[in-house]
């Protein structure tokens, strides 16, 4: 990151701008929510949407009457009483609804609705594919806004007109700027409100989850109270990381906020490690795929990455290599990352497939990395997914890793994910639909 223009810095810098935004957006997207007493109903990922999906909502009042019916499509419905749990955060209060559905059956086109007090809500759809079908997954980047959450819903509603046939979406992180302001998670949840009532939704923990209104770490309460997701039977971070099924593909969602949760919740290091071992060797499926916030690659201090590591003559910054042979013999790990020192070894020992990561707020292919090297068709290829908000940064390149980019500041985008037995096809899109790069890996 350039030395004048940090990324805490930029975020209070905008801090002012975000509170007036808020006045001018939020007021309205609060009217139109309370004129419905059932708020934010949403699909969470499951260990397997194949045959099961957790269904999530939001009420102003408690209402132990609440409940969710679902059906096969214009079937007889059941009835099911949700777990419902008080939350109170930024000195707001809302109640939490949450039920399990772990009995459908595979392939089905099935509804389902929710009654509350004189509420209720249309019937939802709600698709279970195939054990190994092929699939589409959209891919969004940090979202964390400064203007209402305005550009976040932008790039979500069209990603899904782009792509209407995706069969669940994942956000890497930072999906809000401070995880204590209530209100900014009104507004994310008022971007995707529409989308993900259709199909699943598979975050991954960022730090900015982890802010108060001050900017001090604390625990990621509201993330935590807003997403119920599959069991990692740990005792300590339960919702922190987990792992799904869908098609050929295995995700392995990891945590990389040890630095803001030092003090508060320690050791999910070395627990995730021996968790991430068990939890590979007990999938059969062929594709492993890692998530993760925090990027394996070092860019917050380019003058860093001229070290005498490197050639005189092979400037750190700039262009990428055009052919991989060219690039310096070091095993130096200056451009590698706390996150890439601590998990790539692994990821090489397990055989993951592909890491995605985000926080860098630019898109960013690296290929192939081995042994913290770069390499033709070992290892892990890695993504950094971009930026699906309005914070933008000048981010530096480095030589050595750094593939694909788009130009600096970024324009917002995303990314889709389409899988078979076959190949995992990767794509990154701009918000007006253009694909700006693409990738196979076949094996």
């Amino acid at each position: 990151m350039l030395k004048s223009f940090t990324r805490r810095n930029f975020l209070k810098a905008v801090t002012a701008t975000a509170v007036g935004t808020w006045f001018l957006n939020t007021f309205p997207a609060l009217a139109e929510a309370s004129s419905n007493e059932i708020q934010y109903v949403r699909q969470i990922i499951t260990k397997n949407i194949s045959k099961s999906r957790t269904i999530m909502w939001q009420t102003a009042k408690p209402h132990p009457e609440a409940r969710l019916h679902y059906r096969l499509e214009n079937g007889p419905a059941t009835s099911i009483q949700p777990v419902m749990e008080e939350f109170v955060d930024d000195n707001h209060t809302t109640f939490i609804y949450s039920v399990s559905l772990d009995e459908l059956k595979r392939g089905e086109s099935y509804q389902y609705k929710i009654t509350c007090n004189t509420s209720e809500t249309p019937w939802y759809s709600l698709t279970t594919p195939h054990e190994n079908d092929s699939f589409t997954a959209l891919i969004f980047p940090d979202s964390q806004c400064s203007d209402g959450y305005i550009t976040w819903r932008n790039v979500a509603h069209n990603a899904y007109r782009q792509h209407p046939n995706a069969n669940f979406m994942v956000s890497m992180g930072d999906l809000v700027d401070n995880g204590e302001a209530s209100w900014q998670w009104t507004q994310w949840q008022d971007g995707i409100n529409e989308l993900w009532k259709a199909i699943p939704f598979a975050p991954v923990m960022g730090n900015h989850e982890t802010y108060n209104l001050n900017w001090l770490c604390r625990l990621p309460k509201a993330y935590l109270a807003l997403f119920n997701l599959p069991d990692n039977q740990s005792q300590n971070f339960k919702d922190y990381y987990y792992s799904y099924d869908v098609g050929p593909v295995h995700f392995t969602v990891l945590n990389t906020m040890w630095d803001e949760l030092h003090g508060l919740n320690d050791g999910i290091i070395t627990e995730q490690i021996e968790w991430l071992k068990k939890d590979i060797s007990h999938t059969d499926k062929k594709w492993k795929v890692v998530l993760m916030h925090k990027d394996v690659i070092f860019y917050d201090d380019p003058d860093a990455l001229r070290s005498p590591a490197y050639p005189k003559n092979n400037p750190v910054i700039g262009t990428p290599y055009e052919n991989t042979d060219e690039l310096p013999e070091t095993t130096s790990l200056i451009d590698i990352d706390e996150a890439g020192r601590i998990f790539m070894p692994h990821f090489d020992k397990l055989k993951i497939d592909a890491v995605l990561t985000a926080h860098q707020h630019t898109y960013r292919r690296h290929n192939h990395i081995y042994d913290f090297k770069p390499s033709k068709d070992k290892g892990p290829v890695y993504f950094c997914t971009g930026i699906a908000g309005n914070v933008r940064y000048n981010v530096a390149f480095t030589r050595r890793f750094d593939q694909k980019f788009i130009a600096q500041p970024e324009t917002e985008n995303y990314m889709t994910l389409t899988a078979d037995d076959e190949k995992l096809l990767f794509r990154c899109y701009l918000t007006n639909g253009k694909m700006v790069d693409e990738y196979i890996l076949e094996k």
